[in-house]
């Protein structure tokens, strides 16, 4: 069963139940059935599963039962999890259960760790109408696979080498003979070399997609490993939803060049020296063009490879980014239109795409250099082998059949001396970009090692700190980098996480929440459109109810006179993200969406109050009037 994942955070139970339909031989996908049905806006429940299960063709029952009676049943079910979540239970084995996460991939966790997360309601399934067998794709399976690859494409090589070897008989020895008998058998084995030659190198390209496969699964198992604690099963950290797309995106190419190189690069190393050994047997000189020739070639991927590697790198990052824009943008397409989003987001779209197609034109432009100059190599000790080659012919020290099989044999060292090069550039880039977004995936430790919890109040972080003494009363601004902030890792994981209840928050962002003053009230531009995070479990589409809480949260934003002048309701106004709006009345409009909640806490971006400072200071000085600690996180400097 393939796993699919999640494409918003509350798409869990839909990837769920597609993955059983799809294991019942069902064809739908995730985009299917938002077509068919409209998209899944509000968290499923068991009801929802029940009620699309049967849509599907499938009967569902939910069911209570415990751990040990998990066992009992049929695999796969759906498990619901941690009360705000689904899962799909694929097998168990022993005492370990096999669960396939929406959102984090496949996990092999024990029975303890099922206890603590697991709610006791299950959902079986079964399909009530005829279904087709569940088709997939034919693997082979060997015990060592890079073996059998390496064994495949040497014996496609040496039939490769072969054949000239038989041309270069008939040319010398059975033309000039007249021996018509020969002749057949030559031609016989010939013909079979032909035949042999496409089905070792079909074999061999059949055992390395099965590799990469393997290797990607296995890639990927490392990978969500990372994000575990090293004593635990439990997962305490929840990947970025963002990271973990683009990196399931590259993991198939990847885990083809990794899979690769180790197999094809040495064995084309072992072809090239029977080649050259062949060749200087019948002329020395020649065997050292082409050595030289394939020296060159490799040196030359080596010497360039940087500058290709980074290029490719980038032209892939920029992909990705406009997959996840175009994505972001057709999931949240009525949410878009109704906040006012949707020429923001086509013109983000707009430059990512010409981002990408000046990127991609940089990045082929900078391999076509780099084939250049492999061409240029190869055409030189061409025409230097033929002249060479020919006029040792003339004098009778090279037969007609040596001459046809040197020249032939230059082709076969040049295509693999091209093969090497490419294999090493291909695994280069692997590797670069597997550590690059592997690195970026949360870990247990995702806290800088510099913070101690708990705070008794907001102090100094190991960062940059300016203290401002505003009429009303002070408080303090905390700057740090964005990749090592703990409070930026708040934003990222409140805008891009369904809502949770506090015990199933990770234990890094309890500690942080636990440092300030409760509660708390986060204003982040990173989601276009809950900008607005709350740690209260609020978000934008969440109806205002006390007018007075609204009341003087327009006061404190200085938005009260503003906004009796505009004819649409307070909940549509404080809820609108109009690009028309200056970026201060957006970023007023979210401090009071904010503070409607009466936090003790604001946090808050250093670029925002940048917008217009002295406007934004009066605001912030309003604000701590009101006894409400204010930290700004951001990479921006800030002059006081």
């Amino acid at each position: 069963m393939t796993i699919i994942f999640q494409q918003r955070n509350n798409d869990c139970g839909l990837a769920a139940l597609i993955m059983i339909d799809q294991h019942f031989g069902g064809t739908t996908s995730l985009s299917d059935f938002e077509q068919r049905y409209g998209p899944q806006l509000r968290p499923w429940s068991g009801q929802d599963l029940i009620k699309f299960s049967s849509y599907l063709g499938l009967d569902c029952q939910g069911i209570r039962l415990t751990v040990d009676e998990l066992k009992q049943l049929a695999c796969p079910i759906i498990l619901h999890w941690g009360f705000d979540h689904f899962v799909v239970l694929r097998r168990h084995r022993w005492h370990h259960f096999l669960i396939d996460d929406p959102a984090l991939g496949r996990l092999s966790l024990p029975s303890r760790s099922i206890e603590t997360q697991f709610t006791g309601i299950a959902f079986t399934f079964k399909p009530n109408r005829p279904r087709s067998a569940s088709r997939r794709c034919p693997t082979i399976q060997m015990k060592y696979p890079n073996l059998a690859s390496l064994s495949c494409i040497v014996l496609s090589g040496v039939f490769a080498m072969i054949l000239p070897m038989l041309i270069k008989h008939i040319i010398d020895d059975i033309v000039l003979s007249r021996d018509l008998a020969q002749l057949q058998t030559i031609g016989l084995i010939t013909l079979c070399v032909l035949l042999a030659t496409p089905l070792l190198k079909q074999a061999a390209q059949a055992v390395l997609a099965n590799d990469a496969h393997r290797l990607g699964n296995q890639l990927f198992a490392q990978l969500l490993g990372s994000a575990l604690p090293p004593k635990q099963e439990q997962l305490v950290a929840q990947a970025n939803p963002e990271k973990m797309l683009k990196l399931t995106g590259r993991l198939p190419d990847s885990a083809s060049a990794l899979s690769r190189s180790p197999t094809t690069v040495p064995a084309h190393l072992l072809l090239m020296l029977p080649l050259l050994w062949v060749v200087l047997i019948i002329d020395g000189s020649s065997s050292l063009l082409l050595l030289i020739n394939a020296s060159t070639v490799i040196f030359l991927s080596l010497f360039d490879q940087q500058s290709l590697t980074t290029q490719q790198l980038m032209s892939r990052s920029v992909a990705s980014r406009c997959h996840l824009q175009l994505q972001e943008a057709l999931s949240h397409r009525a949410l878009l239109y109704r906040f006012h989003c949707d020429q923001r987001f086509g013109r983000a779209i707009i430059e990512s795409f010409k981002k990408l197609i000046d990127q991609a034109g940089r990045s082929a432009s900078c391999q076509s250099v780099l084939l250049f100059k492999q061409d240029l190599t190869n055409a030189v000790v061409q025409a230097l082998l033929i002249y060479w080659t020919a006029k040792q012919t003339m004098m009778g020290e090279i037969s007609l059949g040596g001459l046809f099989l040197i020249l032939n044999y230059r082709g076969q060292v040049a295509q693999y001396a091209c093969a090497i090069s490419s294999e090493l550039t291909q695994y280069r880039i692997a590797t670069a970009d597997l550590s690059q977004h592997s690195d970026s995936l949360p870990h247990h430790h995702a806290l800088p090692p510099d913070i101690q919890f708990p705070h008794p109040s907001l102090k100094h972080y190991g960062r940059q700190s300016f203290d401002f003494n505003l009429s009303s009363a002070p408080y303090r601004l905390e700057l740090a980098p964005i990749d090592t902030s703990a409070f930026e890792a708040l934003l990222v994981f409140l805008t891009q996480s369904p809502r949770q209840e506090d015990k199933n928050w990770p234990v890094w962002a309890q500690q942080l929440r636990g440092a300030l003053p409760q509660p708390v009230s986060g204003i982040s531009d990173l989601d276009p459109l809950f900008s607005c995070s709350i740690l209260g479990n609020l978000t934008l589409l969440d109806p205002l109810i006390d007018s007075a809480k609204v009341e003087d949260a327009l006061h404190l934003t200085n938005l009260s006179d503003w906004v009796s002048q505009q004819p649409m309701g307070i909940h549509q106004l404080l809820n609108t993200l109009d690009r028309s709006l200056s970026p201060l009345t957006r970023l007023q409009l979210q401090l009071a969406r904010g503070l409607v909640q009466q936090p003790k806490s604001l946090v808050l971006q250093v670029e925002n109050v940048l917008l217009e400072t002295s406007q934004m200071l009066d605001i912030l000085d309003r604000i701590a009037s009101q006894s409400i600690s204010i930290v700004l996180v951001g990479r921006t400097d800030l002059s006081c």
